[in-house]
């Protein structure tokens, strides 16, 4: 574990987060800065978003956003941090986005969200093809040019299939 993070300061970081740009903004440098504990920010943001209300799901939501469009990265820390982050986005999104009906503006704001994270090819619900996943498997490849093109073949099937 590095020596300056701490899951207790993300806990309570992610527990007390609002809706402000200053403090997604901030807590989205915090968890990139320290991208190498993928697993345990992980850990902290699922379990945050499971015990949170639909209010704060969103802010968490905003979070993730934040964090999937700044962080440029493709060192395997950055790939995996942002691919575990939509993997699980994918899995909660709708299930949250059906609690907020109860709520139209939230609802709204959940529509909006989606919409963005299409529009910018950012998370894409109805596609087989993960930019992030695509990095880590040609990074996984070790420079070896008859496996980067296997991974790339694979990929161009997936986009052609669709």
């Amino acid at each position: 574990m590095s020596k300056l993070f701490s899951k207790q300061c993300l806990f309570d970081s992610l527990k007390n987060l609002t809706v402000t740009e200053d403090q997604i903004r901030t807590l989205g440098l915090y968890i990139k800065t320290f991208n190498d504990e993928h697993s345990n920010i992980l850990e902290v943001y699922e379990y945050i978003y499971e015990i949170s209300a639909i209010h704060h799901k969103l802010v968490l939501l905003y979070l993730a956003n934040e964090i999937l469009q700044t962080d440029k990265s493709i060192d395997k820390n950055s790939l995996e941090l942002k691919n575990k982050l939509v993997t699980f986005i994918k899995l909660n999104f709708y299930k949250s986005k059906n609690e907020a009906k109860k709520y139209p503006p939230l609802f709204k704001k959940f529509s909006d969200l989606e919409k963005v994270w299409e529009d910018r090819n950012v998370i894409n619900f109805n596609s087989k093809f993960n930019k992030e996943e695509f990095f880590f498997e040609i990074d996984g490849c070790n420079g070896n040019e008859e496996e980067i093109i296997k991974v790339m073949n694979k990929y161009l099937e997936k986009l052609n299939n669709k």
